[in-house]
């Protein structure tokens, strides 16, 4: 029995199908889980969970679904090479004020870049020296920007610090921060673990180093959406759909998985794909309980909230009111708060909006809203969050240009509010260590654990999901000695 049908559940029962009678139980009414393709009336899709795929090598599993099946993948859309293919935004006015946005000019981004590159430096060395000390992701720890901010060096090109940073500059630095705790991370600059953070992509081997590295440095997405990987993966797979599991109970040598109808499933073994955030919200019970250790690990990690918004337009408005500064069409668009008040996560600014209708032909806008912000932001109804989008964009707009072009749909994730998700993916506060993967991976009895928050140096990612997944078929087929040859390094 395998409890979900995202992308380690799926990744699993491939493996197993063939050596067991498998049954995968899933309480949505589609596969995928976090993997979630929208689409519009015009035929236009929207990924409004998993979006990007770093590390596009032929060894990526991801990438391999995609050669297999034929589906095809752009670089374009999140090339921040392109000239002109990001504009970064300032934003001005104080809480509860609308003030408009301003461009950021060539030379404050270069000493934006410039400073945050000797901010990351110093940031790599020191974590460098801190795991030959005392270990990988050991030893003391603080939040990401208190660490930061203590970093400094000298000499004629040296970095005085974060603090000695003009306004502007300090402001584009603290953004540039923020995209990578909160929009990779999910969690926010001062709650984030200072030795956590870029971990599972600089020094775990990551999907970027295992499967991209110098021959392959792009980041990817699916043309169409992601969740028809999923679809290609769940052909021929025996799947109950809206179907909730309530408990997990052992039995002799095997499992029971108790339903919320009250149906009860007995099975040999079970591989639970639960999310991090539901097994944290116990929304399942165990029996017996789960031991010390996996449930310690569970309440130290994190599952913080990151959601999208696309809405579809009757009119292109943006591309014809001097949003870009060159020729062609800017496609990533960063708003950096550059006066006190703007960074309020009750003023529900989105951290970054995207044209999509690069990728997707139809009039379509993305705003990305993380951590704080996104916890907001799910709370209003969809036309509340409609019309804080549109006061956002008449910050880069004329207000005619915005009112008078037509909201056709919006489309949007609350993966908070979402009883299966309880949040967008796993995430780690100051205080977690490296251990935090091997107790959330750990069987219990004959329970096996798979999902993103399992796999140590591919969290958060499809990627990860899947290897788990394949990783928690091989234990249960070693459980039940059926055999299945080891998985690839």
């Amino acid at each position: 029995m395998i409890i979900g049908a995202g992308a380690s559940g799926l990744a699993a029962a491939v493996d197993l199908k063939d050596k067991a009678d498998v049954v995968i139980v899933e309480a949505r009414n589609r596969v995928g889980g976090r993997v979630w393709t929208e689409k519009f009336s015009d035929g236009a899709w929207i990924d409004l969970g998993a979006a990007f795929v770093d590390g596009v090598g032929p060894k990526n599993p991801v990438m391999q679904e995609f050669k297999k099946h034929g589906i095809k993948t752009t670089p374009v859309f999140y090339d921040q090479t392109a000239a002109g293919n990001i504009l970064m935004w300032g934003l001005t006015g104080a809480k509860g004020e609308q003030g408009q946005a301003k461009k950021f000019g060539m030379c404050g981004m270069l000493r934006a870049g410039w400073a945050y590159s000797k901010l990351m430096a110093l940031y790599e060395e020191d974590k460098l020296a801190r795991n030959r000390q005392f270990g990988a992701l050991e030893g003391p720890d603080e939040d990401l920007w208190s660490g930061l901010r203590k970093l400094k060096s000298g000499g004629c090109c040296g970095f005085g610090g974060i603090d000695s940073l003009d306004a502007t500059t300090y402001a584009m630095v603290k953004s540039l921060v923020m995209t990578n705790s909160e929009f990779i991370f999910t969690q926010s600059i001062h709650t984030l673990s200072y030795r956590w953070f870029q971990a599972d992509v600089v020094h775990n081997g990551g999907p970027s180093q295992l499967y991209g590295g110098d021959a392959y440095p792009e980041t990817f997405l699916p043309l169409g959406g992601w969740q028809q990987m999923c679809e290609k993966l769940a052909e021929g797979l025996e799947i109950r759909f809206e179907t909730v599991v309530a408990a997990v109970r052992a039995e002799g040598d095997g499992v029971v998985v108790e339903l919320s109808s009250g149906e009860k499933l007995p099975c040999a073994a079970c591989i639970c794909t639960l999310p991090h955030g539901v097994l944290k919200a116990e929304k399942v019970a165990f029996e017996p309980p789960l031991p010390a250790p996996k449930l310690d690990a569970i309440a130290r990690m994190s599952s913080g909230f990151f959601n999208r918004c696309a809405i579809r337009f009757d009119t292109c408005f943006w591309a014809t009111n001097g949003m870009v500064p060159c020729s062609g069409r800017c496609v990533v668009n960063m708003r950096i708060p550059t006066e006190m008040g703007r960074d309020d996560p009750t003023n529900l600014q989105c951290n970054w909006w995207f044209d999509w209708s690069l990728v997707a032909k139809s009039n379509i806008i993305v705003l990305f809203f993380f951590s704080a912000v996104a916890e907001n932001i799910e709370k209003l109804a969809d036309a509340e969050v409609i019309e804080s989008a549109l006061k956002t964009l008449e910050m880069h707009f004329p207000k005619e240009a915005v009112r008078s072009s037509k909201v056709l749909e919006m489309k949007m994730s609350r993966w908070g509010a979402d009883p299966y998700a309880c949040g967008t993916y796993s995430s780690y506060p100051a205080g977690t260590n490296g251990e935090i993967h091997d107790h959330m991976a750990s069987p219990h009895g004959s329970v096996f654990f798979a999902g993103e928050a399992t796999i140590k140096g591919m969290s958060q990612t499809v990627a990860g999901a899947m290897v788990s997944g394949r990783r928690a078929a091989k234990e249960v087929c070693d459980h039940m000695k059926l055999g299945l040859e080891p998985l690839e390094s």
